[in-house]
């Protein structure tokens, strides 16, 4: 099998003095690092981002008075619709029938009474 890929460059020698001159050099506050920095150097820029306007809400909004503590309030949706209790509301008397032989299977199926006389 034949590599084609390029050989890795080599540098016979590393000298650290390089760096450090190349580093006097340098001025830290010329640099420009991250987007902060790029934002500073241009001072209009606020002016360019618009103002945000939410515009009015769709439905009033109920002020509490606030006495200092911070409160949730949740709102009671109420499940008193029939269905909530039974599961088989509505469904015709098949559709019953099936139900229940299907919960009779399931339990069946989940009884571990007898496990350790399978096992061995």
């Amino acid at each position: 099998m034949k590599i084609d890929e390029p050989k890795t460059p080599y540098v016979s020698q590393y000298d650290p003095t390089e760096d450090d001159e190349e580093m006097a050099t340098l001025d830290a506050k010329d640099l420009m690092v991250d987007e902060l920095d790029k934002a500073k150097s241009r001072p209009g820029r606020s002016k360019d981002i618009p103002e945000l306007d939410l515009g009015e809400p769709e439905e009033p909004i109920e002020r509490m008075p606030s006495d200092g503590e911070k409160r949730v309030i949740v709102e009671d949706v109420g499940h008193d619709g029939p269905g909530d209790e039974d599961p088989t509301y509505g469904m015709t008397p098949e559709e019953k029938k099936k139900h229940l032989e299907f919960e009779q299977r399931r339990k069946a199926h989940y009884e571990m009474h007898d496990v350790k006389g399978m096992l061995g």
